[in-house]
C-alpha cells in the first residue's frame, strides 16, 4: 500500500497515467490505454488533486471543519477525458473499477466505487456529465469524510 504525505501531487500521478495513455494509444493498444485513462479519472473522482493537502491540514487541525467545507473543490473530468473514455468504452469490463480501487486505496476518496462506476455508465451512454449532481454529492461525502 502506498504512503501520501500531504504533500503528494495527485496531479502528477493523473498526468502521468495520462501520458501512459497517450503512449497506449499510439502503440494501438486500447485495453492499456483504457486501463491507464481510468486510473487518471480515478484519481481526478477521488477529490484528491485540489482538496487532498487541505484535508491533511484539517486532520492536523490547522483547518477546521468550517474551513474545508468552503475549501472543497469538487472533481470534474476535462472534455478530453471523457471523449476518451467514450472512443475506449468498447474495452471496459465490470471489474475494471473494482480493480482499480483495490489495487489504489487513496487515503481521500469522494467518489466511491459504485458512484465512479456509475459515473463510467452515464459517460459511456454519451450523456452530458452533470457536473452540478456530481458536484453535490461529492460535496457530501467529503463532509461525511472530515472528522
Amino acid at each position: 500500500m502506498s504512503t501520501y504525505s500531504a504533500y503528494t501531487d495527485f496531479s502528477q500521478l493523473k498526468n502521468d497515467c495520462l501520458s501512459s495513455y497517450s503512449a497506449y494509444c499510439q502503440k494501438n493498444q486500447p485495453e492499456n490505454a483504457l486501463s491507464q485513462l481510468l486510473l487518471a479519472a480515478y484519481y481526478e473522482f477521488s477529490g484528491c488533486i485540489d482538496n487532498y493537502t487541505a484535508y491533511c491540514y484539517g486532520l492536523q487541525g490547522i483547518y477546521s471543519k468550517k474551513d474545508l467545507k468552503a475549501l472543497f473543490v469538487p472533481p470534474c473530468p476535462d472534455s478530453e477525458m471523457i471523449s476518451g473514455l467514450r472512443s475506449l468504452k468498447g474495452h471496459y469490463k465490470l471489474d475494471m473499477a473494482d480493480d482499480i480501487y483495490k489495487k489504489y486505496p487513496l487515503p481521500l476518496c469522494v467518489c466511491t466505487v459504485e458512484e465512479y462506476k456509475q459515473i463510467l455508465e452515464e459517460l459511456f451512454s454519451e450523456e452530458v456529465f452533470q457536473d452540478k449532481k456530481w458536484a453535490n454529492r461529492f460535496r457530501e461525502n467529503y463532509i461525511k469524510s472530515i472528522k
